[in-house]
């Protein structure tokens, strides 16, 4: 029993070092990121500004009185804090640029930088933190919007209409630009093409009413809000006495089967849009129908059978209180979402194969343009562009895109965009481009991805991967 005990400690000792050597890891990559990111950032505020060599000096003293700051017991503390409150599937770097983007954000910072500033540099600061806020918020809505054209096709004049509402309702409310914003880096398992905020944010106000019917049951059945009561579910017996396993599947099945009709329905829209906008040919059409048809199944048979396990586990647990003649408990079950279709893979080829093709994509540039700039748009978050190297460095990113860009994983869309530039563009090219630190700071983020040949690898932070393609 005693050599039980010290086998245990040992292990549990073991364990609380090897996690204290990767929180310091973590710790010491974040602050190598901190230093090449506020290096950008002090360059960024003198080329705005053209700052005295008084100021210059004021200026590095702020950022270096920060960083020091940075190092303290209590920002390590900070940085592990939020790094264990995110999901388990988040990636290493999101939670690392979150704190960075908190480091230049933070009162004291925006405090301090307008008090060492002449008058007219005062303003000057304040139209140049501004329109990079309005640059960034236009570039977020049209990505945004050329994603909601990926599920739903919009026509020219509806996408023309659709930038205007989202605008209007931007304009007018905090918690819409919120919503906007909240997409930007998600990762799995996000289930929809849309993230939560975005599909509420064209589910209402001026966006809808942009909207035909076709496209606003497509959106609904993306919502995990249905309008007239939420999501439709059903009611399971489970008695304390038994586990009647005949009964729980004969309920499940019975409650799936009704949700064929609206698997249908969603294909049949669906395809209708796409018609519309691309003039589908009958061939292709069925294709699309049969494929629908296969993701339907696929999907619902894997809803039944994690509904039926767990609901037959839930069932031997309510037996183990051992209580006979207490009744029955009514366990709720949920129905699923339509929107888990967009995540079967018979479907995405299908969808791909005909949105893909060079020639849909030609005639349809808003898509390449929205991302391209999504993308310069992600990068200035860590190398701080000034106006003027925004429109060379897009240039580079869109030729580092092949002629259709095709998205693998729409859940994790946007990290699967941003590294394809990252690791294609040469750096002879960006050394024109981009200031000696954004160099480092592109390296910096660089460093937070591993490089397995012709794919980059993404940690995440329960320990898995993500694997994205780079065309070489």
């Amino acid at each position: 029993m005693k050599r039980f005990i010290q086998t245990i400690l040992m292990l549990w000792i073991s364990a609380n070092v090897l996690g204290q050597d990767i929180r310091q890891a973590k710790v010491e990559q974040f602050e190598v990121r901190l230093k090449s990111h506020a290096d950008a950032f002090r360059n960024w505020v003198d080329n705005q500004l053209d700052l005295t060599p008084e100021q210059k000096a004021k200026l590095e003293e702020l950022v270096a009185a920060e960083l020091q700051n940075s190092s303290d017991r209590r920002r390590k503390a900070g940085v592990v804090r939020s790094f264990r409150s995110l999901p388990s599937t988040t990636p290493i770097w999101f939670t690392l640029s979150r704190n960075i983007e908190n480091f230049l954000c933070n009162a004291w910072m925006r405090s301090q930088i307008p008090e060492m500033l002449s008058d007219q540099q005062q303003i000057a600061w304040h139209d140049a933190t501004t329109e990079r806020q309005r640059w960034t918020l236009s570039v977020n809505s049209n990505f945004v919007i050329a994603v909601l054209d990926d599920l739903i096709f919009l026509s020219d004049r509806q996408r023309d209409s659709m930038s205007e509402a989202v605008r209007l309702v931007t304009d007018e409310s905090r918690r819409k630009r919120l919503e906007l914003e909240s997409g930007i880096f998600r990762f799995p398992p996000e289930s929809s093409i849309l993230p939560t905020a975005q599909r509420y944010l064209f589910l209402s106000g001026p966006p809808r009413d942009v909207l035909n019917s076709g496209q606003k049951r497509i959106l609904y059945g993306h919502s995990t809000r249905v309008v007239g009561g939420g999501r439709p579910n059903t009611r399971v017996p489970l008695p304390i006495d038994a586990v009647d396993e005949k009964r729980i599947k004969e309920v499940i099945v019975e409650f799936r089967d009704k949700h064929l009709p609206d698997f249908a329905e969603y294909v049949e829209e669906r395809v209708a849009v796409m018609h519309e906008e691309l003039a589908l040919t009958e061939s292709q059409q069925r294709h699309l129908v049969v494929a629908g048809r296969g993701a339907t199944k696929q999907c619902l048979f894997q809803w039944q059978t994690i509904t039926i396990d767990n609901l037959l586990q839930m069932g031997k647990q309510i037996q183990g209180l051992n209580r006979p003649g207490m009744g029955t408990i009514a366990r709720k079950v949920y129905g699923p979402s339509v929107r888990v279709i967009e995540l079967e893979l018979i479907w995405q080829h299908a969808i791909t194969e005909i949105t893909s093709s060079i020639d849909v994509q030609r005639k349809r540039p808003f898509r390449r343009t929205a991302i391209v700039e999504y993308v310069t748009a992600m990068l200035d978050k860590e190398l701080w562009l000034s106006p003027d190297q925004r429109e060379p460095l897009a240039a580079l990113v869109d030729a580092s895109f092949p002629p259709a860009i095709n998205i693998e994983q729409p859940q994790a869309r946007e990290l699967g965009l941003l590294v394809t530039p990252l690791f294609r563009i040469p750096d002879d090219e960006l050394a024109p481009v981009l200031r000696e630190s954004q160099r480092r700071a592109w390296k910096s983020l660089q460093a937070e991805f591993k490089r397995r040949g012709d794919h980059v690898v993404l940690p995440l932070k329960d320990g898995s991967e993500v694997l994205f393609h780079v065309t070489p």
